[in-house]
């Protein structure tokens, strides 16, 4: 075997034809494809560098949901005068169409247990907060057309479900407490 190698002489390779290092126009089309790949490949960057930062922003509206507290209650009123529109989506993605059996996921406990929609009988009032009762009944009215008195059903459901589960909870501590006095 020899050692020579190919070596590029004048623009041309030592052990390739002329017709092979010239440029034919199949390689030119190959080039304009290539072209229009890479151009097509930086959209697509630019594509998912936003979804990327989207999902950044998916994140924090997430870790709002579900709404427990006054202060988090008056961010989110705050939130919604600015930019509704991702809040919205996600409230209509947690309550999935059901708001009576769902509203837990958009408020918490507290929230369910402190306020109404008028305020009535020694609670808040939801309708004080006017982004965030506007925003879950524009949610509310894409699955029901009274959303009003779906919201007021979903907030009695909720509560009647934290009062069963507080009575089972007291319940199995009171077996568990006679159990043990008997032996």
């Amino acid at each position: 075997m020899s050692d020579e190698r190919a070596i590029p002489s004048k623009g041309k390779m030592k052990y390739y034809s002329s017709e092979a290092t010239s440029k034919c126009t199949s390689c030119e089309d190959i080039g304009k494809k290539m072209d229009t790949i890479l151009q097509i490949l930086g959209e697509h960057k630019i594509l998912l560098d936003r979804i990327g930062s989207q999902n950044s922003i998916v994140q924090n509206i997430m870790a709002i949901f579900p709404i427990n507290t006054d202060e988090s209650l008056k961010q989110l009123e705050d939130l919604l005068a600015t930019q509704s529109d991702p809040y919205i989506r996600q409230m209509k993605n947690l309550i999935g169409g059901n708001v009576a059996r769902n509203l837990h996921l958009v408020f918490g406990k507290s929230i369910i247990m402190n306020y109404n929609v008028d305020g009535t009988f020694g609670k808040k009032s939801l309708s004080k907060y006017g982004k965030v009762h506007a925003a879950i009944i524009d949610v509310i009215s894409t699955y029901d057309k009274c959303a009003d008195k779906a919201l007021r059903t979903a907030f009695q459901r909720q509560k009647k479900k934290f009062f069963k589960e507080n009575s089972r909870r007291n319940a199995e501590i009171n077996d568990k407490t006679k159990e043990n006095e008997f032996n």
